[in-house]
């Protein structure tokens, strides 16, 4: 992908499409229009890597869905300098990654703080690259929209379900 270079489709409402974007080493930003978005957390390097920097605000809120079969589950936030925050789907702080002195956090979430619905993790600012991982037992989409978000449940070259 180019700077200042537009990519668009003629697409019907109520469908589901996929872009893939192969991005492995690429740094980019993507203006989304008319439509939500979700965004793949494992890629081959084993998690969602995130730019942090000047542009962000104070906090990046991503959503990720848990079903009812996954309430206990962890998180894993890579990168000396990163904090983040897990908001559980009724509001409360569950807890926190905090690598101002470490190089990795793991946060793991019990049965009994455990629920279904969309989970919201808020990055922190500071200057760097980042990697979020989520249990590998989870449908593995983060949203940035939590106004619309999209729930996959499934997902295979034939198949979006939300």
């Amino acid at each position: 992908m180019a700077e200042g270079r537009k990519i668009s489709f003629n697409g019907q409402g109520g469908k589901s499409y996929m872009l893939n974007i192969p991005s492995r080493d690429a740094l980019f930003e993507l203006d989304i229009k008319g439509a939500s978005a979700a965004y793949k957390s494992n890629t081959s390097d084993g998690g969602l890597r995130l730019l942090v920097g000047s542009m962000q605000s104070e906090v990046l809120p991503l959503y990720f869905y848990v079903p009812a079969k996954n309430k206990r589950f962890s998180l894993t936030l890579n990168t000396r300098g990163a904090m983040a925050e897990l908001i559980s789907p009724d509001g409360r702080l569950v807890g926190e990654l905090n690598n101002k002195l470490i190089n990795a956090s793991r946060l793991g979430v019990t049965e009994q703080d455990g629920m279904e619905g969309f989970w919201k993790i808020n990055i922190h600012k500071f200057n760097g690259t980042c990697t979020l991982t989520l249990d590998k037992e989870l449908p593995q989409w983060v949203v940035v929209d939590s106004a619309q978000p999209i729930k996959i449940i499934e997902y295979n070259t034939n198949t979006v379900r939300h």
